[in-house]
Formats: C-alpha cells, sequence, structure tokens
C-alpha cells in the first residue's frame, strides 16, 4: 500500500503536523492569489485586499483545514515499530480499524476527496 512508510525518530503528533502543514499551504496559496491580484489589478488591488478579507482568508483557512485533514484521522493510525537489530522506534502509518470497515471504503474516499499531499510532514 503506498502509505506504509517508517517515519525514524518521530513523535507521535504526526495528525497535528499535517494540519499545521495543510494551513500552511492554505497561507501559501492565499499570498500567491494576492501577488497574482497586484499585479494583473493594481488598481482594484485595495478594493479587493482590505483587511477584512485578509483576515477573513487567514481565519478560514485556520477554520477550514482542520475539517479538510478529518478523513486522514479516521483512516489512518501512526502505530509504534520496534526494530530488534538496531533497538530504534519506528512509527508506521497503518490503516485504522475505521479505514479498514467496509472493503476499505473510507480509505479510497480519503484517496480520490482530500486534498492531495505528497509526505507526511
Amino acid at each position: 500500500m503506498w502509505q506504509k512508510f517508517p517515519l525514524k525518530n518521530q513523535k507521535k503528533n504526526q495528525k497535528e503536523k499535517k494540519v499545521f502543514h495543510t494551513i500552511s499551504i492554505w497561507l501559501t496559496l492565499t499570498l500567491a492569489v494576492w501577488r497574482y491580484i497586484a499585479v494583473a489589478h493594481p488598481a482594484r488591488n485595495h478594493e479587493w485586499c482590505n483587511m477584512r478579507t485578509t483576515l477573513s482568508a487567514i481565519l478560514s483557512g485556520y477554520l477550514i483545514c482542520p475539517l479538510l485533514c478529518i478523513p486522514l484521522y479516521l483512516t489512518f493510525s501512526i502505530q509504534p515499530s520496534v526494530d530488534a537489530k538496531t533497538n530504534a522506534t519506528y512509527y508506521v502509518v497503518n490503516l485504522s480499524d475505521v479505514g479498514k470497515l467496509n472493503n476499505d471504503l473510507l480509505k479510497d474516499i480519503n484517496f480520490w476527496v482530500s486534498p492531495p499531499r505528497s509526505v507526511p510532514v
């Protein structure tokens, strides 16, 4: 399965890191849109990018991104695994019990519906 890989020397707060990573992507894309507006529409820049729209864009990122990560919370679980040779603890991403229900339906929904992500941070 494409989601199985070891996370060596990682803490158990991987799910929170995914949320913050998604928020940072949201804010980066927001900044890219604002830059495009400033270059392509300089006359309307002050009208479209005022303090109210700025605060609403930032706040919506902090509110919507945790909602976008709910399928990840339900589909996957992070389980510790100890390597006998090196005595190192690895954290492995596997399907959770909820993700295994109904012939991995939640995994498939998460794959096709969730925003694209590369490797968890």
